[in-house]
């Protein structure tokens, strides 16, 4: 049972690493073996055998002799960890003679880490589940800028969506009541009808110094709105260019007190059960407890300072009779002595 555990487990760590290693430099190497240590792990390739120097190609006394210097490069982190390709090119002779030959490969930490085969798996992970960059970043031991640049720039589609102009094309339009031109333009950087179901979240984000409106999947956790407005209105114009295909078959809106939301939600969701949001409710009546025990506080302080004036007054009128007598004692005292003297 242990045996065969270990050979789950190794079988496990070889396709992972497979990930780990470019998918061209496999097409030279074989993945020999996988190595835990102590700080680190090691994926230790070897070249294979039937990748013969170009320059003993044609040459019938052709011999293997040994490995060259292995060549080690920074792939991804695993388990914490960072992960290190280490590369053994192999070396080859002719017979009889002592000059070696051996492949060169190009290969950098970049193009190591960002494999077409990883590539799919980060956008997988990304799109497919409600888990953000700095996540996926920390499972391989990578830092969320680069995940982020890599996931920008040549996983999605964000270039391809620029280059065709279909990048930032969604947008509000402002009109002006009176006379009835677009004043002002707010974009919509998220409007997928697919990611809306039976129950969606809304509620209000900053994002830098503005304030947007995103709405999303309850049970998938997908955003399916994202507007730079909070007005019902504006976002009632979104929805119906935007999104009107899927508004029947939301069932249930989840959102804070707030009345521009619960206005929207009665307008187009028709078919929609309000549910206030719980953490709201519970915010609502901390703050109404909080503030009847500032009141409570605030009155016994005030009973509380006039009786102690009180008492401070008493006792002022209490000793300063005393000094009056004191006073009035010591008068007597010295005239008594003055009295004696003169007789």
């Amino acid at each position: 049972m242990g045996q065969k555990k270990k050979q789950v487990e190794s079988n496990v760590l070889f396709e992972l690493s497979r990930m780990m290693v470019p998918r061209d430099l496999l097409g030279f190497f074989d993945i020999a073996e996988v190595k835990e240590l102590h700080k680190e792990w090691q994926i230790i390739l070897w070249e294979k055998q039937e990748h013969i120097p170009t320059n003993l190609k044609g040459f019938s006394d052709v011999v293997l002799d040994g490995f060259c210097n292995p060549i080690t490069i920074l792939s991804h982190g695993f388990s914490t960890k960072p992960v290190y390709l280490v590369m053994k090119r192999r070396r080859w002779k002719r017979s009889g003679t002592d000059e070696h030959f051996s492949n060169e490969y190009v290969i950098t930490e970049d193009s190591a880490k960002l494999t077409p085969d990883m590539a799919g798996f980060l956008k997988y992970r990304i799109e497919q589940h409600p888990v953000n960059i700095s996540c996926v970043a920390f499972m391989f031991g990578l830092k969320p800028k680069t995940v982020h640049y890599w996931y920008k720039e040549e996983i999605s589609d964000y270039r391809k969506d620029i280059a065709a102009g279909n990048w930032g094309e969604k947008k509000i339009q402002v009109i002006d009541k009176s006379s009835g031109e677009v004043t002002k333009e707010k974009p919509v950087p998220i409007a997928k009808a697919e990611n809306f179901g039976s129950h969606m979240t809304i509620d209000e984000k900053q994002i830098g110094k503005k304030m947007y409106t995103i709405m999303t999947n309850a049970q998938s956790g997908k955003i399916a709105l994202l507007a730079q407005t909070m007005k019902p209105e504006e976002l009632k114009q979104v929805m119906e260019h935007y999104l009107s295909q899927v508004l029947e078959e939301v069932k249930s809106v989840s959102c804070d007190m707030s009345p521009s939301y619960k206005k929207l939600c009665k307008d187009i969701f028709p078919n929609t059960q309000l549910v206030i949001d719980k953490f709201h409710v519970i915010k609502h009546l901390l703050d109404a407890l909080q503030q009847v025990r500032k009141q409570l506080k605030t009155q016994y302080i005030n009973q509380e300072t006039i009786l102690v004036k009180a008492d401070t007054d008493e006792q002022q009128t209490h000793w300063r009779y005393i000094e009056l007598l004191s006073a009035a004692a010591i008068f007597f005292s010295k005239c008594k002595m003055n009295g004696r003297k003169m007789n």
